[in-house]
């Protein structure tokens, strides 16, 4: 079993990635934002939803069903 609870619950139907992180939740632009504030971005935005479909993905796939759903917005075409 893992930490997902994958082999305790008998899997995952559904997986959906809804999570942003624009800079400590303080308004920045992008001479404002620091290098954590970046990172921060990169780390919710990017890095923990593959790691998320990385980890659900073998059960689904072995159960032959499932679905992942990555939510984005479309403030990153805002320019800030």
């Amino acid at each position: 079993m893992n930490v997902l609870g994958l082999g305790r619950t008998g899997g995952a139907d559904v997986l959906v990635n809804n999570a942003t992180s624009i800079g400590h939740a303080r308004p920045a632009t992008s001479l404002e934002a620091t290098p954590a504030d970046h990172a921060l971005a990169m780390q919710v935005n990017l890095q923990a939803p593959l790691a998320l479909v990385r980890a659900f993905l073998p059960a689904m796939r072995s159960r032959g069903r499932g679905s992942i759903v990555n939510v984005l917005s479309t403030a990153g075409f805002d320019g800030g």
